[in-house]
């Protein structure tokens, strides 16, 4: 058997060829390098059973059941999972984030997780939830993002019904005034 680049066992051209063990030692390389389909948890657990994943040999596996945009995950040791989300590069994050007085970080609501952003390469999205305990008024500052992060342009979204922007200063607005509360913001711009 010679091994590729890639590490994967493939029979030598001198070799005779011996299907039961040339596949076999083909599937075994494999492992670790392959994502694998499963329907939900109960099939992934199964899957780390049949596998036993590790650092050498992690194991990815497409979650059916999974939010959209995780459903790729991997373990190295079968118990945790980390889901290699769409955007990769960076975790989600609120690393040199200002918050305007009387805003903050709230706890996941409805769905929403905690306000964080992620940068991906030249692509930065900012997503989750904040929250003022009084009602604010319209073009109310949320927060300013660190500079590196600061848009080439003006960029708009809307959550919940409610418009905001991130400024090409760094600042991310609240369009429409709101009586006191938590607001969704999920918000993707480029950066120079």
């Amino acid at each position: 058997m010679v091994l590729t680049a890639t590490g994967l066992n493939v029979p030598a051209q001198t070799e005779p060829f011996d299907p039961a063990t040339d596949f076999a030692d083909l599937a075994a390389s494999m492992e670790g390098r392959i994502i694998v389909p499963v329907a939900n948890v109960a099939a992934r657990a199964a899957l780390v059973t049949a596998v036993s994943p590790t650092t050498a040999e992690p194991l990815f596996v497409y979650r059916a059941d999974a939010a959209p945009g995780l459903q790729l995950e991997v373990t190295t040791n079968g118990t945790t999972w980390a889901a290699v989300a769409q955007e990769s590069g960076v975790g989600w994050t609120l690393a040199g984030v200002s918050f305007v007085t009387g805003w903050s970080q709230s706890a996941s609501v409805g769905g929403w997780r905690p306000l964080a952003y992620r940068q991906i390469g030249s692509l930065v999205r900012l997503n989750g939830v904040a929250v003022k305990n009084v009602a604010w008024g319209v073009n109310d500052i949320v927060l300013t993002m660190p500079t590196a992060l600061w848009p080439t342009g003006v960029f708009q979204g809307l959550a919940d019904g409610i418009p905001f922007d991130v400024q090409q200063n760094g600042t991310v607005r609240v369009l429409a005034g709101h009586a006191a509360g938590v607001i969704g913001i999920d918000i993707s711009w480029i950066i120079g």
